[in-house]
């Protein structure tokens, strides 16, 4: 066990016991079930114990922390630590009197985290054990109340056990042992919630928040229409979690279809709204939508166990797709296409230097271009050394031409698309903004007072809308980028009107968080929700649930990058313009040379200058070398 609050109450009496009986039980709990534990005792004076007649009586040797219960609770309660108003270490206990009503009863109304793990009361003077039902026990997870029996009726005393199970419909208050010297923890603090026998609890929604939580109708496929009029059956994985741990713990639900206020829950002004404003209230016992842990959340409520991790997601409008007519240089990169030229220069030099200026049929820069065109060489050099740098140059001219014929392949049949934005950094530094609607979460007011810088970069320009009717069509502009919970914003967008089949989603996601319940605080029924909750996720039913729920809403292979397989089609005069528009301009080229020959010829007639291997004839050559390349 992780501890123990031991609390004795005693009748309110004016003259207080003189019997031994209660030193007795308490010499017993010490160095019974509960031996080896510090204590925190509670003093009141009305019962007429000492402090020196217990501690050298029932408590000797044992670690103690002393109170005083003539104070008001609430003064008690802001001097004391975190450990000492609830730690599972500790044995609490408490000799009540007259003034452990008020005390008690004070610690029930103000913001208070005394919430003892176990408490036990113990009633001196016999009575009714209806003590149990009172409201600053409620929040006591394990409860319990010993009473002697009548001394009038019997001589022989008996210590009866009782507890309260506030789910009961007949018999809250039950008798559940007898005390003796070997009852052990487990039997004395009995489970007050082996199940809830029935109960219908009232849970706050927003049936809106795909896949957890979502409607549905068997009557339609429509989700877009069955969203709009919000009517239909609830569905999602909240709905299957709920059914399988009613079904197991006995109890029964009913939901909301969204908060009055249509707000998330935040606090604003010191009040919380939305979903968590009902569960704070007490309208409502949990929630069961998208909430993550956060400080503020868990000081005022009472968290589950996690069941799922995700966070925010950002969806881009992709680029469009190059122009085809750029696909001839898309193999390479700049970079690369300038060391090609270099190099091609650099082997024209040291080629010239070598003596090897007239390669055959032509100047030297056009027989070493004939390699990189995947032309045969008509002549080697007959020099050893120039063979050798010729057989060197071709090796290299063929790996080029291979990377660059392999990749055309690709570029002319596949689009090529400019680099995307691939992380939040790379965002943050765009010309991009943000939208978000504007439904109470936190994520608006943590952008903004975040320590990452490109967290606040985000935050300064974010657009908050109160519809996603104004935020989608930011998002098909390309002006913005779209903010929302990662699951949901995938599916909303495929439901939406709005064509977003050109979008992506980065894959970093902002505030990544554990996914929980929230429960009103002080909840003492809460651990048996959570034990189900955990053997969910243990045997992988929630992830199987979720995509289940997921695939449903977008069909199977959502997963693929393109949303399915892709069709080929063959290629088409569009994917070939990058070859024509190079032709053409050769042929252009071929016009403007041979222009400027003739020039020349009629200002050099006569003078010989001008032989079969014109610069016009070569170009020609090059042309339908290029040519026969295409076809």
């Amino acid at each position: 066990m992780q501890g123990a609050v031991l609390l004795l109450a005693g009748a309110i009496a004016a003259t207080p016991p003189t019997d031994p009986w209660p030193i007795s039980v308490l010499e017993d709990l010490v160095t019974g079930p509960l031996a080896g534990r510090p204590l925190v005792v509670y003093l009141d004076e009305t019962l007429g114990f000492s402090t020196s007649q217990l501690i050298r009586s029932a408590f000797q040797g044992v670690p103690l922390v002393l109170a005083d219960l003539r104070i008001q609770g609430k003064e008690w309660c802001e001097r004391q630590t975190q450990e000492v108003l609830g730690a599972g270490w500790l044995v609490h206990l408490v000799l009540l009197g007259s003034n452990a009503t008020v005390f008690f009863e004070d610690l029930a109304t103000v913001e208070c985290n005394w919430q003892p793990l176990y408490l036990l009361l113990v009633n001196t003077r016999g009575g009714s054990p209806d003590a149990l039902m009172e409201e600053a026990f409620s929040r006591v997870e394990h409860l319990a109340l010993l009473s002697v029996q009548d001394r009038a009726s019997n001589s022989s005393l008996s210590t009866f056990i009782y507890s309260f199970f506030p789910f009961s419909h007949q018999a809250p208050v039950r008798l559940t042992g007898i005390w003796s010297t070997s009852t052990s923890l487990q039997h004395l603090f009995v489970d007050r919630f082996p199940s809830f026998e029935g109960y219908q609890f009232q849970i706050a929604s927003w049936v809106d928040d795909y896949p957890y939580l979502y409607l549905t109708s068997g009557e339609t496929d429509d989700l877009r229409q069955v969203r709009e009029l919000q009517t239909g059956e609830a569905s999602g994985l909240q709905v299957e979690v709920l059914d399988t741990l009613g079904y197991t713990l006995n109890f029964t639900y009913t939901m909301m279809t969204r908060p009055e206020d249509w707000l998330w829950g935040e606090l604003q002004d010191g009040a919380w709204t939305g979903m968590l404003g009902k569960v704070h209230s007490g309208e409502k016992n949990f929630t069961v939508n998208f909430f993550g842990y956060n400080l503020e959340r868990t000081r005022a409520f009472d968290a589950s166990s996690p069941y799922w991790m995700e966070g925010y997601g950002l969806t881009i409008l992709a680029p469009p797709p190059l122009p085809k007519w750029r696909a001839a240089y898309y193999p390479f990169n700049v970079f690369v296409w300038g060391c090609c030229v270099a190099a091609f220069l650099l082997v024209v030099i040291g080629w010239t230097l070598q003596g090897g200026s007239s390669g055959g049929d032509g100047k030297g820069w056009l027989y070493l271009l004939r390699p990189l065109l995947n032309q045969s060489l008509p002549t080697l050099p007959s020099s050893q050394g120039l063979r050798i740098s010729i057989a060197t140059w071709c090796l290299a001219a063929f790996i080029l031409t291979t990377a660059y014929t392999a990749n055309l392949f690709a570029f002319l049949s596949v689009p090529a698309f400019p680099p995307r934005i691939r992380t939040v950094e790379e965002l943050a530094e765009s010309s991009l903004r943000v939208t978000m609607c504007d439904y109470g979460e936190f994520v608006p007011e943590a952008l903004n007072v975040s320590g990452n810088q490109y967290y606040r970069a985000l935050g300064t320009k974010l657009d908050l809308h109160e519809e996603y009717n104004n935020t989608l069509p930011l998002l098909i502009n390309g002006s913005h980028a779209f903010l929302e919970s990662y699951s949901y914003s995938r599916i909303l967008l495929k439901l939406s009107d709005y064509d977003v089949s050109a979008t992506y989603m980065l894959k970093e996601q902002l505030y990544p968080a554990h996914l929980c319940w929230y429960y009103k605080k002080h909840s003492p029924w809460k651990h048996r929700l959570d034990r189900g909750l955990v053997r969910l996720v243990e045997a992988g039913l929630v992830g199987h649930w979720i995509q289940e729920k997921t695939n449903q809403l977008l069909g199977r292979g959502w997963q693929s990058e393109d949303g399915g397989t892709r069709q080929d089609s063959p290629l088409s005069l569009q994917h070939l313009q990058a070859p024509f528009l190079i032709l053409l301009l050769v042929l252009l080229v071929s016009v403007l040379v041979l222009l400027v020959e003739i020039i020349l010829h009629k200002l050099k007639e006569g003078s010989g200058c001008v032989t079969s291997q014109t610069l016009s004839y070569n170009l020609w050559k090059l042309q339908h070398c290029i040519t026969r390349e295409i076809r």
